[in-house]
């Protein structure tokens, strides 16, 4: 049975506003069209990708498929779709190209859960997805709002499901909103004109950009958590420090500051306004084979290490918020 765009609409997760782009597909957003328009303006295309999306239904479904077409907006040439089953992952596959047009489709091994993540880092239309079977929308247990730089928007996961956000999300069952951004910083105008989204649990992660520009993170780490914290007053905010990377000990001539230097800045700031530290520097391994340019983008194995770390960390400061399984009663 092909599905109507409504239908779809409420079965995608992670986004906020449809668009029809055209020829029959349709598009998912994740930033307000104000945002989207102000954002645009410095990273092009990069907040149209579909980061942290995925459909997600339930029931005794016997196939899906639909068309799909891709478009490279982050100079990252590999897209991939990512199957889980019940929170397993299952299926999927992994592309070479900047731009694609093609068809998925997938027959679950038994009814329950199905998750499939949409790329990470292009920009995804979808059109005449069936599906076959008797199916429901799954009511997550939170709503998680993310935003960060190039590692929280996915970079270089190839398979999506494996970036530490979306781990993230499948460990405390939440529906997500990842307002990261490929290159970004501390920026508090990112946190204008925000959607109608009031999340459960707020986790941020920027520095990394912040430290290599040579900011000054005393006035803007400052500035977005103090909004932050006006944004999002009764979610739980926290903030993950940058991770571990090859220029550590490295002397900024403008700030004078290592990175380690930026981790504490903000850890101060997020401490000032009501926010739970979580140390960065050794979720991965110090190795430069755990980072696909050798230096600060984690691989899959690099994001496998992040996700275990960050859940361990997450689970021994808020251990109700990690769960893999919905309560009975949901």
């Amino acid at each position: 049975m092909r599905i109507s765009d409504e239908t779809l609409l409420s079965l995608t997760s992670g986004q906020i506003r449809m668009v029809q782009p055209g020829d029959g597909y349709v598009s998912f957003r994740r930033f307000s069209e104000a945002q989207e328009t102000r954002i645009s303006v410095n990273f092009g295309k990069r907040p149209a990708a579909s980061s942290g999306m995925f459909i997600e239904l339930e029931g005794d479904v016997k196939r899906i498929a639909f068309d799909y077409r891709v478009e490279m907006v982050s100079s990252r040439p590999f897209f991939g779709f990512s199957v889980l089953e019940n929170g397993v992952k299952q299926g999927g596959f992994v592309r070479r190209a900047e731009f694609e047009e093609g068809t998925f489709s997938y027959e679950p091994t038994a009814p329950g859960r199905l998750t499939i993540y949409l790329p990470n880092l292009h920009v995804t239309s979808l059109r005449n997805v069936e599906i076959e079977g008797a199916f429901r929308p799954v009511a997550r247990r939170r709503k998680l709002f993310i935003a960060g730089d190039s590692i929280t928007m996915g970079f270089d996961a190839e398979h999506p499901e494996r970036c530490f956000s979306n781990h993230l999300t499948e460990a405390m069952f939440a529906s997500p909103l990842n307002q990261a951004i490929g290159g970004d910083e501390f920026r508090e105008t990112n946190l204008e004109d925000l959607p109608d989204f009031t999340p459960d649990v707020v986790a941020v992660n920027y520095g990394t950009n912040d430290w290599a520009r040579q900011r000054d993170v005393r006035v803007t780490a400052d500035a977005y958590l103090k909004k932050l914290a006006e944004c999002f007053p009764g979610a739980g905010r926290f903030v993950i420090l940058p991770v571990w990377r090859t220029s550590e000990g490295t002397v900024k001539e403008k700030t004078g500051w290592t990175i380690q230097d930026v981790r504490e800045i903000i850890a101060e700031a997020a401490l000032r306004y009501g926010c739970t530290v979580i140390p960065g520097i050794d979720l991965i391994p110090h190795d430069p084979a755990m980072f696909s340019d050798g230096k600060v983008h984690p691989t899959d194995t690099g994001f496998d290490y992040y996700s275990e770390n960050l859940i361990r960390a997450f689970h021994e400061i808020a251990p109700d918020l990690i769960t893999n399984e919905r309560d009975e009663e949901e």
